[in-house]
């Protein structure tokens, strides 16, 4: 088993109840029309992208879609970006 971590591109505020904690599990899902792979919460909340660069490798990994995800770390976006930046680590078997 190998271990990726990333992160999202951008996360949206949303009500504090609703935001990613350290510990959530996440789904990694391919984005409707695009290459990319999008994280979406147990709750079916659609909460960010994967980098390009992370996405082309797990699709070159041939990984079974979706991947289940735990959230590592919410960390306060540098500069002037909103939202957070959520720290992903995939377990791929």
């Amino acid at each position: 088993m190998s271990t990726i971590v990333t992160y999202l591109t951008y996360v949206g505020n949303g009500p504090a109840d609703a935001r990613p904690r350290a510990g959530d599990r996440v789904q990694l899902r391919p984005a409707d029309g695009t290459a990319g792979t999008e994280a979406w919460s147990d709750g079916g909340r659609r909460l960010g992208r994967l980098p390009p660069a992370e996405a082309t490798m797990l699709a070159g990994l041939g990984l079974r879609r979706p991947l289940t995800a735990r959230i590592t770390a919410v960390l306060p976006h540098p500069g002037r970006h909103p939202g957070d930046r959520v720290q992903l680590q995939v377990d791929a078997a």
